[in-house]
């Protein structure tokens, strides 16, 4: 995940973002969007119950209603939470559930940095930085 950035929120950021605001699973207060994905969005969240440790939320965009789209959910969570056993370098894993809506999600550790987009901008990378 990347660091939070106001003004690159303003890009992904709708007044009629239902999550924003919202307490998740009794757990995890949603701040803001960071932004979409494939199949969802990621939101940086605070867990309430570990004294408000930021995290990142990805939540399915749609119900669980819809099966296909529901099983590639959970192979992302799975392969997402093997690779951050073995790598420091990919985001960890936390957890995973379901809304009352019945909306998957897990959570990740939040990591502050910059996107590769931003370091492009004002740097060209070495392959040595790049690997």
């Amino acid at each position: 995940m990347v660091q939070y950035n106001n003004q690159d929120m303003n890009e992904y950021q709708t007044p009629s973002d239902i999550y924003i605001g919202k307490l998740l699973n009794n757990c995890y207060l949603i701040r803001d969007l960071l932004g979409p994905g494939g199949m969802g969005r990621v939101y940086l969240a605070e867990d309430i119950t570990k004294n408000c440790v930021l995290v990142a939320v990805k939540m399915l965009s749609l119900s669980i209603g819809n099966t296909q789209l529901a099983k590639r959910f959970g192979r992302e969570i799975f392969i997402g939470a093997q690779l951050g056993k073995k790598s420091s370098h990919i985001t960890r894993v936390l957890t995973y559930g379901i809304t009352n809506e019945r909306v998957l999600f897990y959570v990740m550790e939040y990591l502050r940095g910059r996107t590769l987009k931003q370091i492009l901008k004002i740097e060209s990378l070495t392959l040595s930085r790049f690997l």
